[in-house]
């Protein structure tokens, strides 16, 4: 199943979905932000080409990442296809 999650600093987790057996690790979410952070790359939504700074990126469950808006409008992943669960 997946999970929608926003990496925030500090290691907290935003969003929801599935039923929480799955998510990223706090510590891979930390790395991330950190790594970003360092390369002070830009990272783009895959659909809508805004540029995201690091706290407004969204990522599923397969790790692919995504601005707020597009990803709610998801049912499958754009990248991958797998299927986003959601809590109704």
């Amino acid at each position: 199943m997946g999970v929608i999650l926003q990496i925030t600093r500090g290691g907290s987790r935003k969003g929801c979905g599935g039923n929480g057996e799955e998510h990223i690790p706090d510590f891979l979410k930390n790395e991330l932000v950190e790594m970003y952070d360092k390369l002070k790359k830009e990272i783009a939504c895959p659909i809508c080409f805004t540029e995201l700074k690091s706290d407004e990126i969204k990522f599923s469950s397969c790790g692919h990442k995504f601005c707020g808006e597009c990803l709610s409008k998801l049912d499958n992943c754009a990248i991958c296809r797998k299927k986003i669960y959601r809590k109704k």
